[in-house]
């Protein structure tokens, strides 16, 4: 399910640095051509935003919980 790559993706964002969106979607293992999983990733972070734990720079995501 798509709630699976919530708890992942928290894991790949809490390492040190930046993380461009496609390297998370690559260690999230989702393909280019998978669109809903994108969008579901895509809606997460959003969301992650949205809280305050991260935010989206020019370089990419950074955790700042």
């Amino acid at each position: 399910g798509v709630r699976s790559y919530d708890k992942q993706l928290i894991e790949i964002l809490k390492q040190p640095g930046t993380h461009t969106s496609e390297e998370l979607l690559s260690r999230l293992g989702i393909k280019p051509k998978e669109q809903e999983a994108i969008k579901a990733v895509s809606v997460q972070l959003e969301n992650l935003e949205g809280y305050g734990l991260v935010r989206s720079s020019r370089r990419g995501w950074i955790w700042i919980a």
